[in-house]
């Protein structure tokens, strides 16, 4: 039985492709477009191939290896088949123009108990592939976007019905409007103006203050605003990242009531809105809950 019907599954092709021309501008005709597919995502992936080929795009189709043949793999090889990437790999990865990936996990505990360095070696020889990508993507010669296609599985680990899942993505991707793929070009196009908006601001300082928390990471002069290109169906995020180079100007926590945090350096700094650095009177002028108390970061 379907998980979408035949409506849906045509709306979610259409937006996948929305996303491969939206990550690459200038997408033409013969272009080299590799679509990847696990193997419970066969239904939508098959609707992509045939777009992309009404759409005059040369179309290579992978289904993705099982959990079994996956497991086995990894259980069974050695280096120096941990090491091998078959012969044309490097010059198909090469002509590549577009790569849609449709992530349908039949399994996501199946490599429990394999030796995690196994997994790297084959990481890091598949590396080779993609930074082919990496560079003709800033090159403008090549694109990408992905999705995720519902299964048992991943409604089984967010504790829902399959039916709630998959209702879940639709709503997110837009699947019941009259046409995502236009919905999509508006937020889009409305993302595209606050990105704008926000690096014009010439931010200096971000500061993500919260009841437990009060954070200053300072931003580096060529940090820019990015997100929502394409790339991930569905995707509303915009983001940036800290100076690489320097350690945040500020972090603290703070006591709730009787409650005392001990101030640990942060594992992932959180972006939310972005204000200019404060200066020491207005901070002074800024009204604190009696409840709560500051306490300097180690940096430890």
């Amino acid at each position: 039985m379907s998980i979408y019907t035949k409506v849906q599954l045509e709306k979610y092709a259409d937006t996948l492709i929305w996303g491969l021309t939206t990550a690459r501008p200038g997408s033409a005709r013969y272009d080299t477009v590799l679509v990847r597919c696990d193997l419970e995502g066969r239904e939508l992936g098959e609707v992509v191939h045939r777009k992309l080929v009404q759409a005059g795009r040369n179309v290579v189709f992978r289904f993705m290896p099982s959990p079994r043949l996956e497991r086995d793999f990894y259980e069974f090889s050695d280096e120096g088949q941990r090491a091998f990437l078959p012969a044309g790999e490097k010059e198909l990865f090469g002509a590549l123009n577009g790569n849609i990936y449709i992530t349908a996990p039949a399994s996501l505990t199946h490599l429990k108990g394999i030796d995690t360095r196994r997994q790297a070696q084959v990481a890091i020889t598949r590396k080779t592939l993609r930074d082919i990508m990496t560079k003709n993507e800033e090159r403008g010669k090549f694109g990408w976007t992905l999705c995720t296609y519902p299964t048992a599985e991943l409604a089984r680990q967010a504790r829902l019905s399959v039916k709630e899942y998959a209702r879940q993505i639709a709503r997110a991707c837009f699947l019941d409007e009259k046409n995502p793929a236009k919905k999509w070009a508006e937020v889009y196009k409305n993302s595209t103006a606050i990105k704008k908006w926000l690096n014009g601001l010439n931010i200096d300082v971000i500061r993500t203050e919260s009841r437990s928390m009060d954070l200053e990471v300072k931003m580096g002069e060529m940090r820019k605003f990015l997100g929502i290109s394409g790339h991930n169906i569905p995707s509303f995020e915009i983001f940036t990242s800290p100076e690489t180079n320097s350690w945040p100007t500020r972090c603290s926590t703070r006591t709730m009531a009787a409650n005392t945090a001990t101030a640990t350096w942060p594992s992932a700094v959180p972006t939310r809105t972005p204000t200019r650095a404060p200066s020491r009177s207005s901070r002074r002028k800024r009204k604190r809950s009696s409840a709560t108390t500051a306490r300097p970061c180690t940096g430890t």
